[in-house]
Parts: structure tokens; C-alpha cells; sequence
């Protein structure tokens, strides 16, 4: 949740509520690879802008790597955002290497 608390939110309802909402949507959005292709599709159409992308990726890997321990499950919804979001190898290396600064993983 530290990441999140970064964030320059704007929306009517609190970022940790959003967060908390997602949480319980995910389950079922990972129990099904093509609920999960069509939202993670749509929320990159959402989205738009490449930097815009780029940011809700570091903040997805920022929230697996929190504990140090990047699961299974969270490699797989981390390897389908970066197919998704057409992140760029170089960009990725980017991201990848900031976290791990900054997690000292």
C-alpha cells in the first residue's frame, strides 16, 4: 500500500479503497485467461498514453515485490501485463532494475 499512497490520486473514492476492490476481483479475473486477456486489453485501451502504461506496470511489480518473494501467480499476471501493455524490452529492463534498487532484491 506504500505505493499506492505515492500516487496523485483523483478519484472520488480512495486509492486504498480502489486497491482493496481490485484485490477482490482478482481471483476471478485469474481464474480465467480470457477474462483476464479482455480486462487486461480494455485497461490498456483505458489507459493510452505508453507512460501511463509503463507506470501501472512499476506499480504492479512494486506491490509483488513488496515482500521480496515474487509468487508463481504474480509472475504470471507481471509477464501478461507486459504483453498487454506492449512494454518495450529496454523499458522493462528499466522498471525491473528500479525495483530491484529499490527493494534490494
Amino acid at each position: 500500500l506504500a505505493a499506492l499512497k505515492q500516487l496523485n490520486w483523483k478519484d472520488h473514492s480512495s486509492a486504498e479503497l480502489y486497491f482493496d476492490g481490485s484485490c477482490e476481483k482478482a481471483p476471478g479475473l485469474l481464474a480465467d485467461p480470457d477474462v483476464l486477456d479482455t480486462y487486461l486489453s480494455e485497461l490498456s485501451e483505458r489507459l493510452g498514453e505508453q507512460w501511463l502504461v509503463e507506470e501501472a506496470y512499476y506499480i504492479a511489480a512494486r506491490v509483488a515485490a513488496v515482500d521480496s518473494d515474487v509468487a508463481h501467480e504474480e509472475r504470471e499476471l507481471l509477464s501478461a501485463l507486459v504483453r498487454h501493455f506492449n512494454i518495450p524490452s529496454d523499458r522493462l529492463r528499466t522498471i525491473t532494475d528500479l525495483i530491484m534498487r529499490e527493494f534490494s532484491i
